[in-house]
């Protein structure tokens, strides 16, 4: 069921908007969009609240952050800012909208706003602004529209101007008001807590003193992310005054989440002192032990034993105005500057499940603040600035009056608990953390030959090591020391490679940018080029097109001279292809590379650089062992076809990277430079074959040559776009 309900929703967005993507410029937008302000005038130093402001018609609606089983957030890019700084969205509790429900099909779970929404935005003015200037805001804003038949995308150039003078004048307060009463509140009046239970997701809800209304009625949660499927209906247990909502999260998106967010909605207020609460904020860490054990099967209720939950953790989403805030307060605070594309990051959520750190920072009182870059917001770039940061994960501990204590990139339960000892005065920050662990240089570097091993039979690099095998077995018996040859080649341009990739890294470091492995992963343009490249070269893996063997084949000729610079830039190819690839296993061993002295450094790059060249340099040094491989024939060409796919599922890694870091409109438009690049290599390879004229040759290649650049011009616009934005 939960698969029809995916392929139910990819066809109603497509029958959707399809149909009507050619008329969302000239169609009337069913929902006004706007800028507004809290103040009319404002001054220096001054914080303030700015929204962004949709007034849907009748019967349409706009969606959440979390649309739901379909849909798509509403966004917006702004034209650089200047003499102020904005904090994160604040978006107000959506509406459960169902869609196409039949006895025979649930329908679709939407996330959605009716009518008048206002989603808040934190905005500082800078101390040194001067009277009489203006602060201009101005960006375009993209949202979805839909109503029970028809999807609209529909986009709006909004804009906003604030006079800085002597006195602040403060307006739109009615606005403001209800704008700030539909925002989720974050109380202590109820303890929150979660758990996963093989595939069950339990969220838990029990009151915390006096001011928590215990007859609370209608509970619905919104999940911000995809841990819990939109339809999933929790089965309803309780346990005195706690209620204990069970989900069946088998067949949720996201399986490897550590923390539980969303908002909690009911019919009556949350809190007895506040009879309008009627949504508050959910942001906790999974414990590491079963929170219930459900001994009846009764959908509303049910008797339970409850054990005592781990020492979970809660996280709030950080924003500079509230690290201000604990900070003036005397709180101790932690911050996770994150992003779900982070492959480093995933890794490093793994510490907070332990019950060594929820035990320390349950003790300490820490604050824990997540800064989530996912789509890299202009105040968390900021933030990371003021630390010589340029990339995630970055992790530190603040206290006021103390020296800030960062984290190293790769995060350990004795490194994380240590650097709590500094921050508390306990112990001295005197050396890299790193150089204390319990593992010795020669376990790093055995551990960093193990994965470059790993890295070999990794969907990133396992064609090029087909390939390459293929190419010995074609090679069978022939000069050895040709073949020899070839292997050393292979290996040095791994090896060159890797030095320069550390290079690089232990330059930047040294220069103050503190940036991981992987940093380039970061850079929208790098993974877009990456991506179209290896299409590229999947569509020729697969048979589309072919230009020879020494140009893509990455080596695959080793009887020609000129086949060691195939070899050479085999070993290329094999290292940069390997970057998605090398988390987490080579993440302990990386993450000790990169804050190491430079020779220590070098030597667990070289080690993983020989690991993922070791089996090219086996093949070559022993050729009795390519006597036990297959012998040259038909086959070898469907090895190539079928390692094809491979490579289109790191293409589509690396797009999921993309996803992270654009919006959906830009995405919609790489999906289709995709498509159109395909089509270039499908001309190339149906009119440039060698049997066709040679004025058809030239056509086709003129045809493709123009698809080509044509569509990498336009994703070089598309990028800079971004980037401005």
């Amino acid at each position: 069921m939960h698969f029809a309900r995916h392929i139910f929703s990819l066809f109603t967005l497509f029958a959707f908007l399809l149909p009507l993507h050619g008329q969302s410029a000239g169609a009337p937008a069913k929902t006004k969009a706007s800028l507004v302000a809290d103040h009319s005038a404002i001054t220096p130093g001054q914080k303030l609240l700015i929204g962004i402001r949709l007034v849907s018609q009748p019967h349409w609606h706009t969606y959440w952050k979390n649309p739901g089983d379909a849909g798509s957030v509403t966004e917006m890019k702004w034209e650089k800012l200047q003499g102020a700084s904005m904090g994160e969205w604040q978006w107000p509790a959506p509406k459960l909208f169902v869609q196409g429900a039949t006895e025979d099909f649930p329908g679709l779970y939407n996330f959605v706003y009716e009518g008048d929404t206002t989603i808040l935005i934190p905005l500082t003015i800078a101390p040194d602004a001067k009277v009489g200037e203006k602060i201009v805001l101005k960006g375009e804003v993209s949202w979805l529209e839909c109503d029970d038949s028809n999807c609209v995308p529909q986009s709006s150039t909004i804009s906003l101007t604030l006079p800085i003078e002597a006195k602040a004048i403060p307006a739109n307060a009615e606005l403001f008001t209800k704008a700030k009463a539909d925002i989720p509140l974050a109380t202590d009046a109820w303890q929150i807590t979660a758990v996963r239970e093989g595939t069950n997701i339990i969220l838990r809800l029990k009151p915390n003193g006096a001011d928590a209304n215990d007859a609370i009625e209608g509970i619905h949660f919104f999940p911000s992310d995809q841990q819990i499927p939109p339809s999933a209906q929790p089965k309803v247990l309780t346990e005195g005054k706690t209620k204990v909502y069970v989900f069946d999260a088998k067949d949720s998106y996201e399986k490897e989440g550590t923390v539980l967010t969303g908002v909690l909605t009911a019919k009556n207020s949350w809190l007895k002192s506040a009879p309008d609460t009627k949504a508050i904020s959910v942001g906790a860490t999974y414990g590491s032990q079963p929170a219930t054990s459900i001994k009846a099967t009764d959908t509303t209720q049910a008797a339970v034993s409850a054990k005592p939950a781990s020492g979970v953790l809660t996280w709030e989403d950080w924003t500079l105005a509230r690290q201000e805030e604990l900070l003036a307060a005397g709180k101790l605070i932690y911050i996770d500057f994150t992003a779900r594309w982070c492959a480093t990051c995933q890794v490093n959520k793994r510490v907070y499940s332990n019950e060594a750190i929820e035990e320390a920072f349950h003790k300490n009182e820490v604050v824990l603040l997540r800064a989530d870059w996912t789509k890299k917001n202009a105040e968390i770039a900021n933030e990371l600035a003021k630390y010589q940061r340029a990339a995630v994960p970055f992790n530190v501990f603040l206290k006021k009056d103390h020296p800030a204590v960062p984290l190293p990139e790769l995060l350990t339960v004795n490194n994380v608990l240590e650097k709590l000892d500094v921050i508390l005065g306990k112990r001295a920050d005197d050396a890299p953390l790193e150089q204390k662990e319990e593992s010795s240089l020669p376990a790093q570097i055995a551990l960093a030959l193990v994965g470059g091993l790993i890295l070999n039979l990794m969907p990133c690099v396992f064609p090029v090591l087909g390939l390459k095998i293929m190419g010995f077995v074609g090679q069978a018996g022939q000069n050895r020391r040709k073949v020899v040859i070839h292997g050393i080649v292979f290996a040095i341009g791994v090896l060159l490679s890797f030095w320069i990739l550390a290079t690089v890294l232990l330059v930047l470091r040294q220069g103050g940018s503190q940036l991981g492995w992987g940093f380039q992963l970061q850079e929208p343009g790098f993974v877009l080029a990456m991506a179209v490249v290896l299409l590229v070269f999947a569509l020729n893996m697969a048979g589309l097109f072919e230009i020879g063997g020494r140009a893509v084949g990455v080596g695959s000729g080793l009887t020609a001279k000129s086949g060691y610079g195939g070899s050479f830039f085999s070993g290329i190819l094999a290292t940069i292809i390997a970057t998605p690839c090398a988390a987490p296993f080579l993440a302990p061993a990386l993450g000790a590379a990169l804050a190491l002295p430079p020779v220590p450094s070098y030597l667990i790059f070289t080690a993983i650089a020989v690991g993922l060249a070791l089996p090219y340099l086996l093949l070559s040094a022993f050729p009795d062992l390519i006597k036990m491989l297959p012998r040259p024939g038909a086959w070898m060409e469907s090895f190539k076809q079928g390692l094809s796919f491979l490579l289109f599922a790191t293409v589509l890694y690396l797009l999921w990277v993309l996803a992270g870091q654009m919006d959906i409109f830009s995405l919609r438009d790489v999906f289709l430079g995709m498509a159109a690049i395909a089509f270039a290599c499908w001309v190339y390879g149906r009119w440039s074959a060698p049997h066709r004229e040679a004025k058809t040759r030239l056509i086709g290649m003129a045809v493709s040559a123009v698809i080509l650049l044509g569509t990498c011009i336009y994703y070089y616009t598309l990028i800079r776009a971004e980037n401005a934005g």
